[in-house]
């Protein structure tokens, strides 16, 4: 809709939410509040597009007010007020759902109205009804902390007896939950930093991976889970025991709130992909199982929100790599037009070539690969960063295996390297061991190409080259060369 924020504001309700919206502003019940219905119903029966134009608040006038002399003073206090209208409904619609705010502000009011006994068995009521509940997370640990904050430092609660434990409470509760969000927001850093060049980190992380760990076994589950994950995020090369894992997520999903549950796969899925990228059949299927529980979750998607290109990107690329090419091409094609308008195609492009890439490798079939090659060419070269590796490194690598297949000569290969290199040596946008992850990649990709090149297979020199290249520390898509040489390597049929 246009600018105002009036127009953006009713463009943001549901159509199930417009009648009570409707309802709510009817209630009120006075003259002024009656123009705000009046308005409201003139502009929910409008098209946007003719709510845009440069007279659109002279026909809203004309409507409301007929046969008097357009006021813009008067017409912006009349928008203005419902503006506010339909916040407070919204505002009511929240509170509507969210028994925690709603419990928290009754405590509240009921802590100034004088009985102090209806507002401790308010205060009480509610411990008992989380204490029964199911989500034992950063939400659970911040309610107990403020309510039993609230209740010891009313006036009528004694402050020096050593039956009440109300303070304690209240502490203990807000350490759990100081420790938990400082793991998750000292990992969000730990993963940032490791992808992009972004510096900084985290005060308090090592003081509460300290805590977290110094509670041992009496460490919470859900926290007692992000710990022994950041653990194993900071110590890379340690193999972890994936049925281990996937058995203490699963018994811990339930008890998180959404954002920690999309927190814990995201941590999960960036341990597993290095090992993943290096060959790990188990740890591509560990990441398969993970996206799919989110999925089954419903963390796709957050709201009304557009769901989030990268893990759009993700899945789509993880299944295709898995072979689920039915699943994958359904997700794609569901998914897509649920992204943001600005990444839509370029999303839907870079899926669809990694499945047309991946199919053309499991058949063999050189047009599969020119289809991906095509689709790719729709992406801008200087495109955003959660495109641009992903789209140079497939196009690469389809560029090999069409000269494999013979139908590329040596030259685009080397060619194709020598750019992506040169493109990497002036970023400075992804981390250094990103990029030289990537650099040793193309620097074994163009040996191997050469090797491949030449007349009567130099078996001893794929040898070594697969030898050399098993001791590298910092090579992305190892499991593709080393696929690529020991292909080479097997008896022709």
């Amino acid at each position: 809709m246009a600018q105002y924020k009036l127009f953006r504001l009713i463009a943001a309700l549901r159509p199930d939410e417009l009648p009570g919206a409707e309802r709510w502003l009817a209630a009120t019940g006075n003259a002024a509040q009656a123009d705000c219905l009046a308005l409201y119903q003139y502009l929910t029966k409008r098209k946007p597009q003719i709510l845009g134009g440069t007279d659109a608040k002279a026909a809203m006038s004309a409507h409301i007010y007929p046969g008097q002399p357009y006021n813009d003073a008067k017409m912006r206090k009349l928008m203005t007020r419902l503006t506010h209208l339909l916040e407070d409904f919204l505002i009511q619609q929240e509170l509507s759902k969210d028994e925690a705010t709603r419990h928290r502000l009754l405590a509240s009011t009921l802590s100034r109205r004088g009985d102090y006994r209806l507002f401790k068995d308010a205060i009480e009521g509610r411990l008992k009804t989380i204490e029964n509940g199911r989500v034992l997370g950063l939400a659970y640990y911040l309610e107990h902390q403020q309510l039993f904050a609230s209740l010891y430092f009313h006036t009528e609660t004694a402050k020096f007896t050593t039956h009440d434990s109300s303070l304690r409470q209240s502490i203990a509760h807000l350490e759990k939950h100081i420790t938990l969000e400082s793991l998750l927001m000292g990992a969000e850093c730990l993963v940032r930093d490791r992808t992009l060049s972004s510096g900084g980190g985290y005060a308090f992380f090592e003081n509460a991976l300290q805590m977290a760990k110094g509670w041992g076994a009496e460490c919470p589950p859900v926290i007692a889970f992000f710990r022994d994950v950041v653990l194993l995020l900071l110590r890379p090369g340690q193999v972890a025991d994936l049925s281990k894992l996937s058995s203490q997520v699963l018994s811990v999903f339930d008890e998180m709130g959404g954002d920690e549950q999309r927190m814990a796969l995201k941590l999960l899925i960036f341990y597993a992909t290095p090992y993943a990228n290096n060959g790990s059949g188990e740890h591509s299927k560990f990441i398969f199982d993970l996206y799919r529980l989110g999925m089954e979750k419903g963390l796709l998607q957050h709201g009304d929100n557009p769901i989030d290109p990268i893990l759009f990107l993700n899945i789509a690329i993880t299944g295709a790599v898995e072979g689920a090419f039915e699943w994958t091409a359904d997700f794609i094609k569901k998914y897509h037009p649920m992204l943001p308008v600005q990444d839509r195609e370029n999303a839907r492009h870079l899926g669809l070539a990694s499945w047309h890439y991946q199919l053309g490798l499991a058949q063999g079939d050189t047009a599969e690969l020119c289809r991906a090659l095509a689709l790719l060419n729709h992406i801008p070269i200087r495109s955003d960063e959660i495109y641009d590796l992903r789209t140079r490194s497939l196009q690469f690598r389809i560029m090999f295996d069409l000269f494999l297949a013979g139908a590329e000569p040596l030259e685009t290969v080397l060619e194709q390297a020598r750019n992506f290199k040169r493109y990497l040596s002036k970023n400075t946008t992804y981390s250094a061991a990103k990029r030289g992850a990537y650099t040793t990649f193309l620097q074994y990709a163009a040996a191997l190409a050469k090797l491949l090149n030449q007349h009567g297979l130099d078996r001893g020199a794929i040898t070594d080259f697969l030898e050399k290249l098993g001791f590298e520390k910092n090579c992305t898509l190892r499991h593709w060369l080393e696929e690529k040489a020991g292909a080479a390597l097997q008896p022709r049929p």
